[in-house]
């Protein structure tokens, strides 16, 4: 579904989607107690399915100035395989479940028709939620988030000076090392020469 209100330069979407597969394949393992053997062959398997869900909002206030914007979406799975444990091959189920939401809001100025300035910030996040049936220790409940914003500006010559910067996080994972805190800074001027034909740039990457 979306719609689109040109007065009020509002947009709403929603999107729902699912997949099903039927006779998927798993590799199956069979132990020979005789010859201390293993037998592996590919066997049909029913179970595995997904379902995802999104929603969209974005809205510019009434001076129009303004425009915010957000994202929701959501997504589960149940996966199904064959798993070898104490020599014996058993279906295993994981089942998944992630949300997510970003948000994001904007101002847009220009002066004279000359100068330009955007700046905007934004926050997003990401919650995963996994059980595994056999294997309980792999189970997981982790968090991503970043938080940050941008700027833009245009000056009368069209040179372009433009920079953003992020916080990205990590919470919830097992090893304490991917439990992180990184910083990102990015930067660009930009200056269009012979009427636009080409372009010199300087950029700083983080």
């Amino acid at each position: 579904y979306r719609t689109y209100n040109m007065d009020k330069q509002q947009s709403i979407f929603a999107i729902l989607s699912g997949q099903l597969t039927q006779n998927n394949v798993s590799s199956k393992v069979t132990y020979i107690e005789e010859t201390g053997g293993r037998i592996t062959k590919p066997e049909n398997i029913n179970g595995n399915w997904s379902a995802n869900g999104m929603f969209g909002f974005n809205t510019a206030l009434p001076n129009q100035d303004f425009t915010i914007s957000a994202n929701t979406n959501a997504m589960y799975s149940n996966s199904v395989q064959y798993l070898e444990q104490n020599r014996v091959s058993k279906k295993n189920t994981t089942r998944s479940l992630n949300l997510g939401e970003n948000l994001r809001g904007t101002f847009r100025s220009s002066w004279d028709d000359v100068w330009q300035l955007e700046v905007s910030l934004n926050g997003n996040i990401n919650y995963q939620h996994a059980e595994n049936e056999l294997q309980p220790d792999r189970n997981m409940d982790t968090y991503m988030f970043s938080y940050g914003g941008s700027t833009n500006i245009t000056l009368p010559w069209n040179m372009t000076i433009s920079t953003d910067l992020s916080m990205n996080s990590r919470r919830g994972y097992s090893d304490p090392n991917m439990n992180t805190n990184e910083l990102l800074w990015n930067a660009q001027i930009a200056q269009p020469l012979f009427n636009g034909a080409a372009t010199l740039s300087l950029q700083f990457y983080d």
